[in-house]
């Protein structure tokens, strides 16, 4: 009620002292300057303060002219209104500087009184001599002695700061391995060019490509298993098993950055950080995955086995062809491989290909007879980890020896030293150096599998598949058969027509409907049952 006849007040005033008294405006005009603030000239749909308005007995007026020295002229058509924003910059510009003021006046009250002793809470008789005083520590309170009496003296406040929630003081958080890593660093092409990929860091060798790298480092193929006596302890002896990883070993040692709790070095800071974030950041009794209860140590493999279970689960990579789920999309373009029969990598050796390069590398082992696998119960060694673990379980763990499958395919030794399986069906003489290719063979002899709706065996489920969308999906199919003509078959008649020859194929398209191709397939599964 008192800010409404303040603002009556002001209102009649600058009427009064306006620039033309004379001069009226419409109230749309009025109303319109009443929703723009004073002092930042924005329009505000809030409830604006009057300039008239007093706050703890000052006004609005006054404490702008305390604290910038601006006196507000008068106009008709000038706002005379101020937005929250801007009151409360006010407010708390006059509070500061209303605290300023009286710590001043009551430090110059402290020391005409001879206080300030007592204010820093220090006894007159602990006193030192000028040249031992040390900077005392601020005291939150005041004390005073009165009769034997310790009496506390109460904190005046003197803004809203006092009253202000304090900020809560950041804890500094102990260090840990990855600090002083910058995660961010990569190297560039020009130190990547430092380090090319195609040279031999066993004899310092250069090649121009990757090929000729490896020719070249069969020649170490004596050098491993080989212990490398700069990084291995006695806890964790490093034992590089083949050239290709002695060879990458030897160029580790050149990096620049080496990881504080390993033998490792890197290339970049950011390879450092993931190697120990990975590596030696896990929980130091282990991870134990939820699906099947498998324990990792390193963080890294713990998430990626974690991310398989989950996507298998959720059927996220699923093969289009036979429906089964994968873990990941590069075990789903591994799986594919088996449908589309896709071999990329070929031995330069032998000129067999393989569908993964791992498998490749495997097989170039018997060309270069490299056995990196040692057993540490003898003296025998192997290509693989496989045939060295089957080796320990039946000669050095006691493991009964496995008892041999029945369907496995019988072969015997060239003079070149190849397997050679032969068919053993009556009548057939098929020979091959593959255990695939005898496996697919004998497929087609047993026929396991066949046509629900008509009964026609195959040897493979795709054929299945693509049997009974060509004869059993309700479109109309056509078939093409090819004739040889003989010169007796072609007349005078036939040449003139057809104009073919001795020797030429004809070509015939006849065009089936569902019931004459059941009736065909029905006299052929006959004719095969007898």
């Amino acid at each position: 009620m008192q800010s409404h006849d303040v603002a009556s007040s002001y209102s009649t005033e600058v009427n009064v002292n306006s620039v033309d008294a004379t001069m009226t405006y419409s109230p749309i005009l009025l109303a319109a300057r009443d929703r723009f603030c004073r002092l930042c000239l924005k329009q505000s749909d809030a409830f604006l303060i009057p300039l008239a308005a007093k706050l703890e007995h000052v006004s609005v007026m006054d404490m702008l002219d305390a604290i910038t020295g601006l006196e507000l002229e008068v106009n008709p058509l000038y706002p005379t209104r101020v937005c929250p924003d801007c009151m409360t910059k006010l407010d708390k510009a006059y509070g500061a500087r209303q605290e300023f003021l009286n710590s001043a006046e009551l430090l110059l009250k402290m020391a005409v009184e001879d206080r300030l002793p007592a204010y820093y809470g220090v006894v007159e008789d602990e006193i030192l001599p000028e040249d031992e005083v040390d900077e005392p520590e601020v005291q939150e309170t005041l004390k005073e002695e009165v009769d034997g009496e310790e009496v506390v003296k109460e904190k005046f406040v003197y803004s809203w700061k006092e009253l202000v929630k304090p900020k809560r003081i950041k804890k500094e958080r102990p260090p840990n391995a990855l600090t002083g890593i910058n995660r961010k660093s990569r190297a560039d092409e020009q130190l990547l060019a430092q380090f090319p990929q195609t040279t031999c860091y066993i004899c310092d060798t250069p090649h121009e490509t990757l090929e000729q790298r490896d020719d070249h480092l069969n020649c170490h193929v004596p050098m491993v298993p080989h212990r490398c006596d700069d990084c291995s302890s006695d806890a964790v002896p490093v034992i590089l098993k083949s050239v290709l990883t002695l060879n990458r070993h030897l160029l580790m040692h050149r990096m620049p950055y080496k990881c504080d709790f390993c033998f490792r070095r890197f290339i970049s800071t950011g390879s450092q950080y993931t190697h120990v974030w990975s590596m030696h950041m896990g929980a130091t009794d282990g991870m134990t995955c939820d699906y099947c209860g498998k324990s990792f140590t390193q963080k890294r493999s713990f998430q990626a086995h974690v991310r398989r279970h989950k996507y298998k689960t959720t059927g996220k990579f699923k093969c289009e062809t036979c429906g089964e789920t994968c873990g990941s999309s590069l075990l789903l373009n591994r799986h594919r491989l088996k449908h589309t029969g896709e071999k990329a990598f070929t031995c330069n050796f032998c000129g067999k290909s393989f569908s993964r390069a791992c498998n490749l590398l495997t097989h170039k082992r018997i060309h270069t007879n490299e056995r990196c696998h040692k057993c540490p119960d003898c003296s025998n060694t192997f290509r693989d980890s496989v045939t060295l673990r089957k080796h320990r379980e039946r000669f050095h763990l006691g493991k009964p020896a496995p008892v041999p499958k029945v369907e496995r395919n019988p072969f015997t030794m060239t003079d070149d030293g190849r397997k050679q399986f032969c068919c053993k069906f009556e009548g057939c003489s098929y020979t091959t150096t593959s255990n695939t290719s005898i496996s697919r063979h004998k497929a087609r002899h047993v026929k396991r599998y066949s046509c629900g709706d008509c009964g026609k065996r195959f040897a493979e489920p795709n054929l299945v598949r693509k049997h009974q969308e060509a004869m059993h999906s309700g479109k109309v199919r056509r078939r093409v058969t090819t004739t040889t003509t003989t010169k007796a078959e072609t007349g005078a008649t036939v040449k003139e027509d057809s104009e073919l020859c001795e020797g030429e194929n004809e070509v015939v398209v006849e065009y089936l409907d569902e019931e004459q191709l059941k009736l065909e397939y029905e006299v052929e599964v006959v004719d095969e049952k007898q």
